[in-house]
């Protein structure tokens, strides 16, 4: 039956040829709409513009200075186009190219993301701000043989040259400012001139679209690739049924382009609907109060949809409410949202009265798995939960079977991962002996079948036979006052079985009340949750997605003095590692 439901979605999108093999699973790897003939390019911009949307705005862009640009849908596709001409020229001796784009939230990053996709060629999107050493990683996994980057430092070149990771010939420095880097090919995808039109390539339905490397968190980086035809309709489903994007919807989606939700709800998406995005450089500019009202006047946002992180931020920032006469629905990504968190969010916009569409979803579903939708109420969908699965066609349910309860997918859908590049053992590990598609996350139904996400399996901890959920247990300790940000990891211990150790920063740098942490945890939970350690930090390491790299919390604390090995490459302040050891060898060592 699934099977028929996605036939029937193929139509969401434009071929160049329908498929008539849907659906098949061989070899370990998905293939989604095998014999089909399509471009993504030509779905995002060309088909708005013979519908009569070219002068359309696609695309406002604040750079990290918080200069506005903006292009319409004829002026983007133009220089998608010329982009697409000038990478043909560079990659003439290359046979089976494959790119990795080395750049932040931009109009550079988006233009060559969509000319990548024009001309049919495997890319991935690597965060900007990530080290060589990560760089280097992700393109051997890869077997990348060329390099668009953003990156001025000539280190970073020489480094690359000596390693030869790239070919200088294969490398081209995309900069608004052009430089003479080690005489490697410097250009300004704003300024390419071509009085020729680059014609779509229509590629089968199934090849392979685009990699995304998933790391912090889970270890070591793990090459994630999505299907061309598959994610491209799932995504733009998922646009529709949820956020409720159409030709009239402007949504502004905080997040870098490295991030699945910088491919699918700040780029694809929204333009595969004729809606215009929003994209900010530097994400958490919007810590500014009166910058983020401007964006949102100014470009008339309609959806608004930010990760958990900075609407923890926000929280603790922000004096006055926001109020929009054009923002209709808020949105929340990334992590787990408590509920005191989405209650603040949903008051300062002034939306009380509906549902936060807060996702749940990851790299590896490839789009939106459980939310609440646009037409949803605060009554129907509570701040905090995910409201309902997209759709019974990919039966999500909680297995119980475990000792932890977990989230799996029992049916296949075309968002999903065709494959992870390097390591079928780690692609295999998603599926249990049934082939249902574990999530690795833990929650519950509430009363209104709504799905409420706790955390990982690997974060609830069982505490004299009572099981709860770090995310769970963060909500509580966000209620208290003065507390603005929280992470619980769970340590073994030998007389309870586990318990938790917390991290706090504070909204200040005033020493925070522990035992008023502690009254509220016993309130809510017991006394037998109350927490081992308390510890005060500064900063909570975290990667430049916005989640919490628990990880590495848990090997400080239960590893002291050891070197942490395994990949901290996207990690977003390398410096709070250092302070956190010190914090935690004094206070648990030395009293």
């Amino acid at each position: 039956m699934f099977v028929k439901y996605w036939e029937n979605k193929k139509n969401l999108v434009i071929w160049k040829r329908k498929p008539k093999k849907i659906y098949s699973f061989r070899a370990r790897k998905h293939y989604w709409y095998e014999d089909g003939l399509i471009n993504a390019s030509y779905n995002c911009l060309d088909i708005n513009i013979n519908l009569g949307l070219g002068d359309k705005v696609a695309i406002y862009y604040f750079d990290k200075n918080k200069k506005l640009q903006f292009l319409t849908y004829k002026e983007l596709l133009k220089l998608v186009s010329n982009c697409s001409f000038y990478l043909k020229e560079r990659m003439k001796n290359i046979k089976k190219p494959k790119i990795i784009i080395y750049g932040s939230a931009s109009l550079e990053t988006s233009i060559a993301m969509l000319s990548c996709a024009r001309m049919g060629i495997h890319f991935s999107v690597i965060f900007q701000d990530l080290s060589y050493d990560a760089v280097k990683i992700r393109s051997k996994l890869l077997d990348a043989n060329f390099l668009i980057s953003r990156c001025i430092e000539k280190k970073f070149y020489e480094k690359i040259l000596k390693d030869k990771i790239f070919k200088k010939e294969n490398i081209i420095l995309s900069s608004f400012t052009k430089l003479n880097v080690l005489g490697i090919n410097s250009t300004n995808f704003l300024e390419l001139k071509y009085n020729k039109f680059f014609k779509p390539k229509f590629i089968k339905g199934s090849n392979d679209f685009f990699t995304l490397f998933t790391s912090g968190s889970t270890g070591h980086p793990k090459g994630v690739t999505h299907s061309l035809a598959g994610y491209l309709i799932y995504n733009k489903l998922t646009c529709i049924k949820k956020f409720g994007i159409s030709k009239h919807s402007v949504i502004f989606t905080a997040s870098d382009a490295g991030w699945i939700n910088g491919h699918s709800y700040a780029l694809f998406g929204p333009l595969s609907l004729g809606a215009s995005t929003v994209i900010l450089e530097v994400p958490y500019l919007i810590l500014d109060q009166q910058f983020l009202k401007f964006i949102l006047k100014t470009c008339k946002v309609t959806i608004l949809y930010l990760p958990v992180t900075l609407i923890r931020l926000m929280k603790t920032i922000f004096t006055k409410k926001i109020k929009s006469k054009y923002l209709k629905v808020i949105g929340s990504m990334g992590e787990p949202l408590a509920f005191s968190v989405g209650k603040w969010f949903a008051k300062n916009f002034e939306l009380s009265n509906k549902a936060i569409i807060n996702t749940y979803f990851q790299t590896e579903t490839g789009g939106i798995i459980s939310s609440a939708n646009y037409k949803n109420t605060s009554l129907q969908v509570k701040h905090g939960s995910s409201g309902k699965a997209l759709n019974n066609q990919l039966g999500l349910f909680l297995d119980k079977s475990n000792n932890t309860p977990e989230f799996k997918i029992k049916n296949p859908w075309p968002g999903c991962m065709s494959s992870i590049i390097n390591s079928k053992e780690i692609f295999d590990s998603y599926y249990d002996e049934n082939n249902n598609f574990k999530l690795f996350d833990t929650g519950y139904f509430d009363k209104k079948n709504n799905i409420n996400v706790t955390g990982r399996i690997d974060d609830v901890i069982n505490i004299r036979g009572h099981r709860i959920g770090s995310s769970e247990f963060e909500s509580i300790i966000l209620s208290n006052n003065g507390i603005k940000e929280a992470c619980a990891i769970s340590i073994d211990s030998k007389l309870e079985g586990s318990m938790f150790v917390v991290f706090l920063v504070s909204k200040s740098k005033k020493k925070i009340n522990k035992d008023n942490i502690i009254k509220s945890i016993i309130l809510n939970f017991g006394n037998f949750a109350v927490p081992k350690n308390i510890f005060q930090i500064k900063e909570l390491p975290k990667t430049r997605s916005g989640k919490i790299l628990r990880r590495l919390l848990r090997f400080i604390y239960t590893n002291p003095g050891q070197k942490y090995t395994n990949d901290l490459s996207t990690i977003l302040n390398p410096n709070v590692v250092s302070e956190i050891k010190k914090k935690v060898f004094h206070e648990k060592f030395r009293g």
